[in-house]
C-alpha cells in the first residue's frame, strides 16, 4: 500500500509543469518488510523537462525531534538555495536509519524518486547528520556507483566501524566532513579525513570552533550550501573523467623523468592511474613523459591540469616526443587530461 499526501502550487511555462515548493509525504512496503515513510521536497524551479540533481538526506535517531517530514523541513531552505531534489527516508520507531531494511528501503526510494522526478543521475548526492553521518558511510559507500558526492555532519561513528572494504570504495569520489570542535573531533572527524585521503578519495573539510553535537549551528544553510555546491562542482569533474576510460589495450601512464619506471608499479592500473610527484621533483624543472605507444606522430597533444575543485589550474601541449615541463604546483590532488585525437582521456596527479 502506498499513501501519498502532496502540499503543492504549480504553474505551467512553456509546456514544462513547474511546481513551487512543493512536499509530499508518502509510504510504500517492500516484500518482507514493514511499510516505511519518506518526505520530499521539490524546488521552486524544478522543470519536469530537464534533469535536476537530487539529495538524499538521512536524519539522526533521536526520535523525540526527527521524523521524514521534520528532517525535510529543516533542510528545506538549503534545498530550495540549490535547487534540489531532496527526499528523506523515515527511520522509523527506533530512529535508526543504519539497518538493513533502512537501506534496502532508501535504494528503492532513490529508484522510485528517478521515476517519479526527472533526476540527473550523474548528480545525485548524500548527506547525513549523526546517526544519519553513520548511514552515509555505511550505506554511501556500498553505493559509489550512485552517489556523486558526499556530504557528512558530526557522524555517530568509530572509524572502525567502517570496514577495509566499504573503505576503499571512496577512491575518486568527493566528501565534504563538517564536524563541532566539540563534539568528539578526534572520533568522528580526523580520522575519517585521514581514511579518506589514504583511500584516494576528494576530501574537503571544516571544523565549527565551539560548535557541539547540533544542526542548529550560526549560518548552517550558508555552510551546507557552501560544502554543497563544492562537491557538485568536484562530483561533476570526477563523473566525467570516470566516464572516458582508457582505450582498450593501453593505460595512460605518466613518469617523472628523475623516477626509475621500475619503482612505480602502482601506475598499471586499469582505468585511473596515479603518479605521485615528491616534493624535491616540484617546479618548472619537473618533467614528464609517456610510453612510446602515446606517441601519436606530429599533431601535438592538448594536456589540461584540473584541480580537485574543478578549476583549469594549467594547460600546454605535448610534442611529438612525448615529454612536457609543468610549472610549480600546491601540494594537493589534480586530473591531468590529455586530448588524443581518439578523443580525451585522464590520470590522477598527486603533489606531495
Amino acid at each position: 500500500m502506498r499513501i501519498l499526501t502532496v502540499l503543492l502550487i504549480c504553474v505551467f511555462l512553456s509546456g514544462s509543469k513547474l511546481c513551487a515548493q512543493e512536499k509530499t509525504t508518502g509510504s510504500f512496503q517492500l516484500e518482507g518488510l514493514s511499510e516505511k515513510s519518506y518526505a520530499v521536497y521539490v524546488p521552486t524551479q524544478y522543470d519536469n523537462q530537464k534533469p535536476s540533481g537530487m539529495i538524499l538526506v538521512l536524519h539522526p535517531r533521536n526520535t523525540a525531534r526527527w521524523t521524514a517530514a521534520a528532517w525535510r523541513d529543516t533542510l528545506t531552505a538549503f534545498a530550495e538555495a540549490n535547487q534540489l531534489l531532496m527526499v528523506a527516508p523515515d527511520g522509523g520507531p527506533d530512529g535508526s536509519v543504519a539497518d538493513p531494511d533502512d537501506e534496502l528501503f532508501q535504494r528503492a526510494l532513490i529508484d522510485s524518486m528517478k521515476t517519479w522526478y526527472n533526476v540527473d543521475d550523474k548528480r545525485i548526492y548524500v548527506f547525513g547528520f549523526s546517526f544519519g553521518g553513520r548511514a552515509v558511510y555505511t550505506f554511501g559507500l556500498q553505493h559509489p556507483d550512485v552517489f556523486a558526492g558526499y556530504l557528512i555532519l558530526g557522524p555517530a561513528i568509530q572509524l572502525s566501524e567502517v570496514s577495509v572494504q566499504l573503505r576503499s570504495n571512496a577512491f575518486g569520489k568527493p566528501f565534504y566532513l563538517i564536524n563541532g570542535s566539540q563534539d568528539a573531533p578526534h572520533i568522528r572527524f580526523t580520522p575519517f579525513v585521514d581514511m579518506l585521503e589514504e583511500e584516494g578519495a576528494i576530501v574537503n573539510s571544516l571544523l565549527l570552533q565551539g560548535v557541539p553535537h547540533t544542526i542548529d549551528f550560526n549560518n548552517r544553510n550558508q555552510i551546507l550550501s557552501d560544502a554543497f555546491q563544492w562537491l557538485d562542482t568536484v562530483g561533476r569533474t570526477a563523473t566525467d573523467v570516470a566516464e572516458h576510460p582508457q582505450a582498450a589495450g593501453r593505460n595512460l601512464r605518466l613518469f617523472p623523468n628523475s623516477v626509475d619506471r621500475a619503482a612505480l608499479p602502482n601506475l598499471t592500473l586499469e582505468v585511473r592511474p596515479t603518479v605521485t610527484i615528491p616534493g624535491s621533483l616540484g617546479g618548472s624543472a619537473t618533467t614528464f613523459n609517456l610510453p612510446d605507444s602515446y606517441r601519436m606522430g606530429p599533431q601535438p597533444v592538448r594536456v589540461e591540469i584540473i584541480s580537485a575543485a574543478g578549476a583549469l589550474v594549467w594547460t600546454s601541449t605535448l610534442g611529438p616526443d612525448g615529454t612536457i615541463g609543468i610549472p610549480s604546483l600546491a601540494a594537493g590532488r589534480y586530473f591531468v587530461r590529455m586530448h588524443f585525437a581518439s578523443g580525451p582521456e585522464d590520470a590522477d596527479l598527486i603533489v606531495q
